[in-house]
């Protein structure tokens, strides 16, 4: 019985040493987990070039006076009847009705996952799954040029009154290659450099565009980082 007995306590007690370290390593973890969130949100600050300084006034100066303009007509929008405005949606939605199949083309062996127009919209720009951007004509839907990259985007002024030699499109690419494209040729054109590498990790770049003046390119990567890159 004295035996018996003897192995009831030590195996009270081993179990309650078991409970004492799990709650311990419990503790550590939630301390640490705190300690890790805490740290992921604090702000903090670097010192960039000179280059994105003068990035940053220039973006400043565009948006701010259009979003300025958004909210002087917010009020306006307001005053607009409300017979008014679905009376202007019963239009729309007829006019979405109405609309049919102006063209129609095979755009490659693997599904299309995006597209974009040119700004004269004679021109159109696929991505597949495959890996190759497409340019076509529109709206015979001729093919024009094939690019092995992942997204591809036009300048503003392509097509408008940008010259063909110049750089009238920017690609990425699964690679973390960001390159541009000029409109007579399969060759990427030379004269970019990145302005700020922020959180700056490596990775895929999944989507990119290109400021409205052209001397900028944002690009998101899978990292969840973004860069800008700027004409040297």
């Amino acid at each position: 019985m004295e035996l018996q007995r003897d192995k009831t306590k030590r195996r009270s007690g081993n179990e309650a040493a078991k409970e004492n370290w799990t709650d311990f390593a419990k503790k550590k973890n939630d301390e640490k987990s705190k300690k890790s969130k805490e740290q992921y949100q604090q702000t903090w600050y670097h010192e960039g070039p000179s280059s994105l300084k003068v990035a940053r006034l220039w973006i400043a100066n565009y948006s701010l006076p259009r979003a300025m303009k958004g909210l002087e007509e917010a009020p306006l929008h307001k005053e607009i009847p409300e017979t008014t405005r679905t009376s202007q949606m019963q239009e729309l939605h007829k006019s979405l009705q109405s609309l049919n199949n102006f063209c129609s083309q095979i755009g490659d062996d693997w599904p299309i996952s995006y597209c974009h127009f040119s700004p004269n919209c004679k021109m159109l720009a696929t991505a597949c799954w495959s890996g190759l951007c497409k340019l076509w004509s529109v709206p015979d839907c001729n093919l024009l040029h094939t690019l092995r990259v992942g997204v591809i985007v036009f300048h503003s002024k392509s097509t408008v009154s940008l010259d063909q030699k110049d750089v009238n499109l920017a690609s990425c690419a699964a690679d973390g290659s960001v390159k541009l494209w000029s409109l007579d040729s399969d060759e990427p054109v030379a004269g970019w450099s990145p302005l700020k590498t922020l959180a700056g990790l490596e990775g895929k770049v999944m989507v990119l565009d290109i400021s409205s003046d052209g001397q900028l390119i944002a690009t998101c990567l899978y990292d969840r980082t973004f860069k800008l890159w700027v004409a040297e």
